[in-house]
């Protein structure tokens, strides 16, 4: 029996249930928005927000790096999802309509992301060279042995 390959292939369902949810949050919650409030800025600010900070308790809660730290393409799937959802909207699409479609767009960023490897520069290079467990990133190398890394410097 292969362990490391059952790992990995249950990881990449992970992952596609987390871009499937990233979609299907997104023009959600960016509906709901839009509904109390019509402001634009303000629907695409409030979804973003609620719809990344989802899958960052996922990865904390499961002691990962949040993917919004990554390079990966996270927030920009969840903003292009209800800007489309937003405009189809405005353009006075029906609800239904605009609801698949802004779906469908965050699926597409996020799909062709996980598929090809596509992603953003990186803000700090430090995250590229240590591994992706949430504890060891922010800890130096000579403090991860110690038995309070409290006291050691970030």
């Amino acid at each position: 029996m292969k362990i490391p390959h059952l790992i990995y292939s249950r990881m990449r369902i992970v992952v596609w249930c987390d871009a499937i949810g990233l979609a299907l949050f997104s023009v959600t919650e960016a509906q709901i928005s839009f509904d109390i409030n019509p402001s634009s800025a303000i629907t695409i600010a409030m979804d973003v927000t609620t719809a990344t900070f989802g899958g960052v308790i996922l990865d904390l809660s499961g002691d990962e790096m949040p993917a919004l730290l990554h390079r990966e393409i996270y927030l920009t799937a969840a903003m292009l999802g209800t800007t489309v959802l937003v405009i189809a909207e405005t353009l006075g699409t029906p609800r239904e309509a605009a609801l698949v479609i802004g779906f469908l767009a965050a699926l597409a960023i996020r799909a062709a992301a996980i598929r090809f490897e596509l992603s953003l520069t990186a803000f700090y290079q430090h995250f590229k060279t240590t591994n992706n467990r949430l504890g060891s990133s922010f800890i130096s190398p000579s403090c991860r042995r110690t038995v309070l890394p409290i006291s050691c410097h970030i």
